[in-house]
């Protein structure tokens, strides 16, 4: 495990109640950090062709950046395919809070 992991790791297993990275990045990968965050929350996983225009166009992103994005879309993805392969009961023995309703059926790859 990298060091920014292993210091992260190291703060969530801690006794401390807030959890702050500051300490473990420079002001250029937080600033990197900061983008990537605003870029992720700007998505939504029914828009993600309108919302990547949007980010192009708003922000300029460095390739790595583009490639974390696509990645995030991915998992979008997986997330939508497994939760469609819930059954009922499963769905039923949820907390309300993790409950999510899908108008339509997944019927295959969205985004690549």
């Amino acid at each position: 495990m990298g060091e920014l992991l292993e210091g992260f790791v190291s703060l969530v297993e801690g006794e401390e109640d807030l959890l702050s990275i500051a300490e473990l990045m420079n002001e250029e990968e937080t600033d990197d950090w900061t983008l990537l965050v605003k870029c992720f929350t700007e998505l939504h996983v029914s828009t993600v062709a309108t919302d990547l225009r949007r980010i192009n166009k708003f922000y300029n992103l460095k390739r790595w950046q583009e490639v974390s994005i696509m990645a995030l879309i991915k998992l979008m993805e997986i997330m939508v395919k497994e939760t469609e392969q819930l059954t009922p009961e499963m769905v039923e023995n949820m907390g309300k809070h993790m409950k999510h309703q899908f108008s339509e059926k997944y019927d295959g790859s969205m985004f690549g």
